[in-house]
This record gives structure tokens, C-alpha cells and sequence, in this order.
């Protein structure tokens, strides 16, 4: 989740414990925090939440909501913190007072791609407006399974993003205000994208600008997510300002900003090793990517 240049990001570590022949992994226990970190000046600091989490208590364990600098995380039980002041309220303080009570998630068509409906949740989508997760549409023509990207005004013509199957190469299209179906979108640019799809401010809103003009565009380069993550601004001509390697190997969110958008994903796999989760921030102006790990060390 983000809070203006504030990255959050849930931090689950196992306790020390003492080891044995037999070891019962049902007695191991966590420590659940909150990872707050900047975006502009890559500075960071760990806020821990509660202790002695069992294991299938830290599957309940979430990201809730945001709003402004408050996020709310399931520990599992809800507690708040300040992003700016790192202060903590209690699972208690928040169940007593309603003012402090997590705002409701409106109901998404993305719900139903998600599999979530109403009040549920999974891990990465929350109950919330103020939070996001991957707010991606995706690119290139298939009828009858539409989804609009930015909604142009009448006389005005703009980029329209294509649900399909993901493993299938992907081009940028112009509508009109008019263009009611999928043959009438015209192709534009001449480069084609594997997993393409438009990054949206949240879900179900408008394309996401960034500074200088321009969408947010992420695709991979090889099918069937056997590649890297790539990043793009294109222009509604379709033209690449320029385009940048992530670094990842499986994107897990996209957390959107006009001027630094930031991406969480896993390093590409090598056989036999644990991928690093990492965070890369985007500069919209020059596509120069910025990457921190996501490990800690004590």
C-alpha cells in the first residue's frame, strides 16, 4: 500500500527458537510489523506491531486500509499506525473508539476477476479506497470482454485498454468517445507487449498520468511470465518515452504516483534459492528505477 511518497509493506519474522531433532513448526512463532518506506529519499524504518503470532494467526495477517497518513493492519487483530509519526494504536484503542474504525471497501467489478465480494478479503486487496493493488488494466482487442482506461471526453480521443488472456502479445489502441466496440479501436505505436496493461490511479478510476504527460505501461518479455517485468511511458500516440527493467520476475504490486511510481515483486527465480523481495521506484520524468530489498537484517 502506499501513503503519498510512504511505501508500506507487511514485514513477518520468525522468532528465535531452539532447535531440536523433532521439531514442532506448529510451536514457531512471528513477529508482525510495517516496513514505511520513502519513496523520494529511499530512507526507512521498521515499525513492529505485536510478538508471538502463531503461524496460522499470521496467515490472517493483512494490510487493511489507508487513508492520508493512517494505514490499519490485521495482526490479526486491527491496529493503526501513523505513517509520518509512527505512532501505534492498539488492536484495543481501535475497537473502542468508532472514529478510529477502518474505512468499508466499496463493492469492484475487479471483485470479480479477484474472486473477493463483499467485505471479503485476501492478502495485497483490502477493504479499502485508499488502498490498491495491482490497478492494472490490460491491452489489445478480444470481443466482447472490454475494459475502459481512461474515459475520453466527447471530441477527444484516447488509449483504451483490452482485457486477454495473459499470456498473449498485447498492443496500445485509440477510441473515440463513440467507439462502442472492439473493431472500431484503431492500433497505434508498432510495438507489441507480453502481459501489457495500463496502470490505473485505483481501481475502477482513470489511467494514471504521470508528471510530463504520458500513461504507465508494464508488460513482460516473454510469454507466459517467463520473463522479467518491464516499465514504460507511453504516449497516447502510442510512443515509448522510454521503457525500463525492473528487475522483477514475478510483480506482486503496483503502487501508483504521478512522479514516482513504485512496483513490489520477486527477483526472477534461480534454482534452488529463495527469490529476494524487492521494491523499485520509477522517476516518471526519466524512467530511472531505483531498487531496495525487501529483506531485513537485524
Amino acid at each position: 500500500m502506499r501513503a503519498g511518497r510512504t511505501v508500506i509493506t507487511l514485514m513477518t519474522r520468525l522468532e528465535p527458537y531452539v532447535p531440536s531433532l523433532n521439531r514442532n513448526h506448529g510451536n514457531d512463532r512471528y513477529t508482525v510489523g510495517v516496513l514505511l518506506h520513502d519513496a523520494a529519499d529511499g530512507s526507512r524504518r521498521y515499525v513492529e506491531l505485536a510478538r508471538g503470532r502463531s503461524g496460522n494467526e499470521l496467515t490472517r495477517a493483512r494490510l487493511l486500509a489507508v487513508t492520508g497518513t493512517r494505514v490499519w493492519v490485521e495482526t490479526p487483530a486491527t491496529m493503526l499506525v501513523d505513517v509520518e509519526s509512527g505512532r501505534v494504536t492498539s488492536a484495543e484503542e481501535v475497537e473502542r473508539d468508532p472514529s478510529l474504525q477502518p474505512p468499508e471497501r466499496r463493492f469492484s467489478m475487479a471483485d470479480l476477476a479477484t474472486g473477493e465480494r463483499g467485505d471479503a478479503a485476501v492478502a495485497g486487496r483490502r477493504r479499502s479506497d485508499g488502498g490498491q493493488s495491482v490497478v492494472r488494466c490490460p491491452l489489445a482487442p478480444r470481443p466482447r470482454c472490454q475494459l475502459q482506461g481512461r474515459v475520453p471526453r466527447p471530441g477527444r480521443r484516447g488509449l483504451r485498454a483490452i482485457e486477454r488472456r495473459a499470456g498473449d502479445v498485447r498492443r496500445t489502441a485509440r477510441a473515440g468517445w463513440h467507439d462502442e466496440t472492439t473493431g472500431a479501436l484503431a492500433p497505434v505505436g508498432g510495438d507489441e507487449f507480453y502481459n501489457g496493461a495500463l496502470v490505473r490511479t485505483a481501481r475502477d478510476s482513470a489511467l494514471l498520468e504521470l508528471t510530463g504527460g504520458g500513461a504507465l505501461l508494464t508488460y513482460e518479455t516473454k510469454p507466459r511470465r517467463a520473463g522479467v517485468v518491464f516499465a514504460a511511458r507511453v504516449a497516447a500516440d502510442g510512443s515509448l518515452a522510454w521503457r525500463t527493467d525492473l528487475g522483477i520476475g514475478k510483480l506482486l504490486d503496483v503502487l501508483p504516483d504521478p512522479e514516482r511510481p513504485a512496483f513490489v515483486g520477486e527477483r526472477p527465480r534461480i534454482p534452488d534459492k529463495v527469490p529476494e523481495p524487492i521494491l523499485v521506484v520509477i522517476d516518471a520524468r526519466t524512467g530511472r528505477a531505483t531498487t531496495y530489498s525487501l529483506w531485513m537484517k537485524d
